[in-house]
């Protein structure tokens, strides 16, 4: 099989995100093509712009190697391995190969982060030892991300974990709303693509409200998310506050102060992580006090770790949160999606899908979303 191609790969728990953006390629390659057939039915065929993009979409190989082509193996001890089959078709010397991994905990697949990240580095490590070209992480959730500054005796595991992705040799680094983006560009010291999800949340959100953005106002969760919220209120054309918390230690949050008046107001608090929840409970507190009158939230990492979920519906149940709106970066179940009401998923998937095929076809990445502002 002839180098050069785009090869899509997945570990066990990107398989299912992996396999929504294949979905989206495979649609956008044919769309491409009868675009492209179009154009050149009055053209000379044998242009070189024209030829060009024949050639180049004729490389677009999406399959997820997660189920076919890849050998996988749990040993005994826990130890894992990857082989690709020994056959022509599966070869992928010369290829650029895209790996999708979902990092967090996996609901289904009982893994936990730790697992998710030494699956993906082995899998990275097979692939190059096979003849890649390059190889590019897509991470939709970076973890350690937090872990991003030294205030005593402590690890700085966002500049670890980038060693250690660096020395599996990715060329590019493909995630999205990342906790601060100075950090990650002070750790990663390799071509990143860092996506932002507004272009999604925003149209979800609208759809929520039936359009009917006159009684809307945005919300902070903290002081370090007050340029994020403006830009989305900026975007969305309403207001905006900022609240402030008082926190004890990690993911212990003591109290909130809402700064703005939001009387009945439709308050959507604006957010990147929903972990444990502390932080945003407190705040739907303080604005259900202050007296809003429909409370909604907007996420692009809906974690829920510990007894959040069970906290959200308490408060669904009491009247006192109107919808919580996530995206797809984060494994959830269909018992989950089902049983959670006030829980609604959109997919960034598609949006992964453009980045990838505007890079391999060596167009401008930027038309694919609208950049935000440094928040």
């Amino acid at each position: 099989m002839a180098g050069g191609k785009l090869r899509l790969f997945a570990c066990r728990s990107g398989k299912e995100f992996a396999s929504k953006v294949a979905e989206h390629l495979n649609r956008k390659l044919e769309e491409e093509k009868r675009i492209l057939n179009e154009s050149t039915h009055n053209c000379n065929h044998d242009c070189y712009f024209y030829s060009e993009e024949r050639e180049r979409l004729g490389n677009v190989v999406v399959e997820s190697y997660g189920s076919e082509g890849l050998v996988f193996r749990e040993f005994a001890n826990g130890e894992y391995y990857y082989k690709i089959k020994d056959e022509d078709k599966y070869s992928v010397r010369g290829d650029k190969a895209y790996v999708i991994q979902l990092t967090e905990k996996d609901p289904v697949l009982s893994l936990s982060i730790h697992d998710n990240i030494f699956e993906l580095i082995v899998l990275l490590d097979m692939l190059n030892r096979s003849g890649v070209e390059e190889t590019n992480l897509i991470i939709p959730i970076l973890p350690y991300s937090r872990q991003d500054a030294q205030s005593g005796r402590e690890p700085v595991m966002t500049r670890r974990l980038a060693k250690i992705f660096e020395t599996s040799l990715i060329n590019s680094l493909i995630t999205i709303d990342v906790h601060s983006k100075s950090a990650i560009d002070n750790a990663y010291d390799i071509k990143k693509e860092l996506l932002y999800a507004s272009k999604i949340i925003i149209p979800a959100l609208m759809e929520e409200l039936n359009g009917d953005i006159s009684n809307l106002v945005l919300v902070s969760t903290d002081a370090g998310g007050a340029k994020k919220v403006k830009y989305y209120a900026k975007e969305i054309g309403v207001d905006s506050v900022i609240s402030f918390k008082e926190r004890i230690k990690a993911n212990l949050v003591d109290s909130v102060s809402i700064k703005g008046d939001i009387e009945g107001k439709d308050v959507c608090f604006v957010d990147d992580i929903i972990d444990t929840g502390g932080t945003i409970i407190k705040s739907i507190e303080e604005a259900h006090l202050k007296g809003a009158r429909n409370i909604y939230i907007i996420c692009t990492h809906p974690l829920f770790n510990g007894d959040a979920a069970e906290k959200f519906e308490d408060l669904y149940l009491r009247g006192m949160l109107k919808k919580v709106i996530g995206t797809d970066t984060v494994n959830k179940n269909k018992e989950f999606l089902e049983k959670y009401k006030w829980f609604k998923q959109v997919a960034v998937s598609e949006l992964f899908a453009d980045v990838i095929f505007c890079s391999f076809m060596k167009r401008p990445v930027s038309s694919v979303y609208k950049p935000a502002e440094k928040f």
